[in-house]
């Protein structure tokens, strides 16, 4: 009884900080929430043993904090939410062009899948990347295992047959969808993610960069497909002290190198 109070309280706290702050005038900073979430959770995790309905309540708790965090200012949304029209299977045909102008650009096509959501349409990203990697590898079997989770979006982790590995951290993430989500024709997103990237080689030694992705989505020429455009920013380590690579970008640093790819969607299902 005393765990589901807790867990209650948890929630009554994060709308009063989060949604309801506002109401009152109320400002929220991200510590202040943090600090308050943080006591809250301690509550619930050593109220007592932790036994199955507990761990069914703490996934519930955990979507329910991830969900308010979106609110708090710097954290950003959750996950990018796109319009109901791309909810299913497509395939995907990815122009890449590369950084030298000189280089003739790079074709990938593989299956990519958006699922529905209680807040919304996502990327099911687990399954998007590992095609990903496969079809620039030319190889169905190049990723061993993926490791990804539709309720907390924002970690990834590939592990390839070559016996490296790569985790995909989104850290930050901003989105604009104009027109009508619900609409075939009438709407455009876009969306804005740094990614904190950890490459893993087989020395076991991570390479850390950050990545700045943009995309822009809008309406194919018929209702079957979905055009888009991303550019790829790496933003090399930002002086992060647990990196082994050189840095790059950030102030005072090289240019920022970049990816340019045209994206088209065909519905498969």
């Amino acid at each position: 009884m005393y765990r589901m109070l807790a867990i209650e309280g948890i929630i009554l706290l994060l709308s009063l900080l989060v949604g309801g702050g506002r109401s009152y005038g109320t400002s929220v900073s991200r510590r202040g929430c943090l600090r308050q979430v943080t006591a809250s959770v301690v509550g619930v995790s050593f109220g007592g043993w932790i036994g199955a309905e507990d761990s069914m309540a703490a996934e519930s708790v955990g979507e329910a904090i991830r969900q308010s965090m979106s609110n708090v200012p710097g954290y950003g949304q959750a996950d990018i939410v796109y319009p109901d029209y791309f909810e299913g299977k497509w395939k995907l045909v990815r122009t890449q062009f590369p950084i030298n102008a000189q280089e003739d650009p790079r074709i990938y096509d593989y299956e990519v899948r958006f699922v529905r959501k209680e807040f919304g349409v996502v990327a099911d990203r687990g399954f998007n990347e590992a095609n990903r990697y496969m079809a620039i590898n030319n190889d169905s079997s190049f990723v061993r295992q993926k490791s990804w989770d539709v309720s907390n979006p924002n970690v990834l982790t590939l592990s390839f047959r070559d016996g490296t590995s790569k985790e995909m951290k989104v850290t930050r993430r901003s989105t604009e969808l104009s027109g009508n989500a619900s609409s075939l024709n009438d709407w455009g997103l876009s969306s804005s993610e740094f990614l904190r990237v950890s490459d893993v080689g087989n020395n076991g030694i991570p390479i850390i960069s950050t990545i700045h992705i943009l995309s822009k989505w809008k309406p194919g020429t018929d209702q079957n497909t979905i055009e888009g455009i991303e550019l790829e920013y790496d933003e090399g380590n930002l002086g992060d002290p647990m990196s082994f690579a050189s840095p790059q970008g950030g102030a005072g640093g090289p240019q920022k190198s970049k990816l340019k790819s045209r994206l088209r969607m065909t519905r498969l299902s």
